[in-house]
């Protein structure tokens, strides 16, 4: 296990650190903390409750801002879970413990049992809500997931204990998913959850909630309203250019002039092979760091990705690309870049795609999570 980098200011510092740890024990492993190794949170009515009074307790302590955003930030996303949280929780801790360290049978098989424990605290929790198809979709697209990352442990492992748990979660899984089941979906491949969307719509049943997602997770200054107003400001002033190249691009590719036709044709002529995608973001990765290290933002000589196929279990949540951290409590912090190019998602296939998920991916979180944890030319708390 690496050697923790934590050094708390105060008491109130590592209170607010153990509230953080009380209610994701999954994500303090996964940085770094090795006594919570095969944990999970449990969101019972009575386990949520007490987080959420131990974090009301310490949000009147509270010596800086952040402290305070950051219990903010974990109440209210114990206040408004949806079907969705709790097996998008599950799959990333399974996923992070196998980046980690690996198949490990006592870990592995005690996350089995908190998971199991998950699920099922939530739905005695929920025992009646009328969930929206969006909220529904969402849920079943990760479970679909967690069932596969499960397959994939059992293949794996030769732990007869490990195997058993596994298959005691499939069926609270198959459980979960039968509650939160949507009329059409089977595969959760891209074509086929976009026609339920066109067909019956995709309605996230969020209006009483947004205002104060908002503010407590996302730290939104702005009011639903306001966000929107200035949402669409940006693609008002934006649309002219848009519509201009559109057309510039029609001609040039001999298509209708509108963005699906521009679209299908720039894929049809410009896709890369799937089998080409990841060295191609590696060749790019080559000439964009030094552009970026230059002229965008230094990055610190530590920082060390590697880009990777997006595992099949977890291309349903992130159908382009996505980036996971781990050891970031630690002096040796870790990042992956993962890449999806699984053609029944949504993945992206032409150059300049490619480019624009490597720029969101690596500067946009990766160098951003590897330079904040190492304190790279700054001194934050």
């Amino acid at each position: 296990m690496a050697r923790l980098a934590l050094k708390l200011s105060s008491p109130i510092e590592r209170e607010v650190f153990d509230v953080w740890c009380q209610v994701n024990p999954a994500g303090a492993f996964i940085g770094g903390r090795s006594e919570f190794a095969g944990k999970a949170f449990i969101p019972s009515l009575g386990n949520v409750d007490a987080a959420r009074k131990r974090i009301a307790k310490t949000l009147t302590r509270c010596e800086t801002e952040s402290q305070r955003k950051l219990l903010l930030s974990l109440d209210t996303g114990l206040s408004i879970l949806e079907p969705c949280n709790v097996p998008d929780y599950l799959l990333s801790t399974f996923f992070g413990h196998m980046i980690k360290e690996g198949i490990k049978p006592p870990h592995l098989t005690s996350l089995a049992d908190y998971s199991k424990k998950a699920l099922n605290a939530f739905l005695e929790a929920h025992p009646s809500t009328d969930w929206t198809i969006g909220q529904k979709l969402l849920a079943e697209i990760r479970c679909d997931g967690l069932v596969e990352i499960l397959n994939v442990i059992k293949r794996t492992t030769n732990s007869r204990a490990l195997k058993g748990r596994v298959d005691d979660l499939f069926g609270t899984v198959a459980l979960f998913e039968k509650r939160v089941h949507v009329d059409g979906y089977s595969t959760g491949a891209f074509d086929e959850v976009w026609k339920i969307i066109r067909e019956r719509g995709c309605a996230m049943g969020r209006e009483q909630i947004y205002a104060q997602a908002l503010r407590g997770i996302f730290d939104y200054p702005e009011s639903p309203a306001e966000v929107e107003e200035k949402g669409l400001r940006f693609l008002q002033n934006e649309l002219g250019d848009f519509n201009e190249l559109t057309e510039e691009l029609a001609g040039e590719l001999g298509c209708d002039a509108n963005s699906e036709a521009v679209t299908k044709a720039i894929r049809a002529k410009k896709s890369l092979k799937m089998s080409r995608i990841i060295a191609y973001i590696n060749q790019v990765r080559r000439i964009a760091v030094k552009v970026v290290n230059k002229r965008v933002v230094g990055i610190n000589p530590q920082y060390d990705t590697k880009v990777i196929e997006t595992p099949s279990y977890l291309t349903g949540v992130f159908p382009s690309g996505g980036a996971y951290f781990f050891n970031y409590l630690t002096p040796t912090p870790k990042q992956i870049f993962i890449t999806t190019i699984d053609p029944k998602r949504d993945p992206s296939t032409v150059p300049s795609e490619l480019v624009n998920l490597l720029i969101h991916e690596e500067y946009g979180h990766c160098v951003h999570s590897s330079n904040s944890q190492l304190k790279f030319s700054a001194h934050p708390r």
